[in-house]
């Protein structure tokens, strides 16, 4: 993961599941980098927990 330059203006709004249309199949990969450090560690378990939860 990377940081990204913001291009969100305000007022940002939610979109609710029902505002875009259903998501096809696809697959995620994770790719940890050597010497990550604790804060990346703890961000790639948050997402695959996340991804974990979506599939139960």
């Amino acid at each position: 993961m990377t940081q990204m330059p913001s291009t969100g203006r305000a007022p940002l709004r939610r979109l609710d599941g029902d505002t875009l249309p259903p998501l096809g199949d696809y697959q995620v990969a994770l790719v940890r980098r050597d010497g990550l450090g604790g804060a990346g560690e703890a961000l790639a378990e948050r997402v695959i927990e996340a991804f974990r939860d979506l599939r139960s």
